[in-house]
């Protein structure tokens, strides 16, 4: 007996509604801890959500700490918005009609934040690296190719619905 689409549809969107709003408290707390830790308390570096531990970095160099940890809070908004997208899409689809323009444009946006998220994040690595070089303790970051991969798949997947858009297009005007 296989689950019916629509009911597995309507489960993974709710799924993705309890990642997003997962993501948006990670983003707030790292911001949240941010600010705190830039307000003259420094301990609070040591209680960043992900387990991270920077207090060694923030000891090291406050403005290289102010970098590093923008960058996490951009990747972290960055992950979240593209799960707010992805929830949109599933919204979006119809099963009567598959191919949607709206949807073809939420998929082109989808890998543009993707794309975004693997730099974002092969510039932590190489500031990591960089800092590692200068005795700035910092954790290892990893994780660019991925996001750099998912984002031309999802691009792939956006051209095949804008191609498919137009058969679509095509074949209600034949019939």
């Amino acid at each position: 007996m296989q689950p019916h689409p629509k009911l597995l549809l309507a489960f993974l969107k709710t799924i993705f509604w309890f990642v997003f709003i997962g993501l948006c408290i990670n983003t707030g707390a790292l911001l949240i801890s941010f600010l705190i830790s830039l307000g003259d308390k420094p301990l609070s570096t040591k209680q960043l959500p992900l387990g991270l531990d920077l207090l060694g970095l923030y000891q090291f160099n406050t403005t290289s700490y102010g970098l590093y940890v923008s960058l996490l809070i951009a990747s972290s908004a960055l992950k979240a918005f593209l799960t707010y997208l992805l929830v949109k899409a599933l919204g979006k689809f119809d099963f009567e009609r598959p191919f949607q323009a709206e949807a073809a444009v939420l998929l082109v946006r989808m890998s543009q934040v993707a794309l975004l998220e693997g730099l974002v994040l092969l510039v932590v690595a190489g500031y990591s690296s960089w800092l590692l070089q200068r005795g700035g303790p910092v954790p290892p970051a990893a994780g660019s190719a991925e996001w750099l991969f998912l984002a031309s798949v999802i691009f792939v997947l956006a051209q095949v619905f804008r191609r498919g858009v137009e058969f679509q297009a095509e074949h209600e005007l034949t019939v």
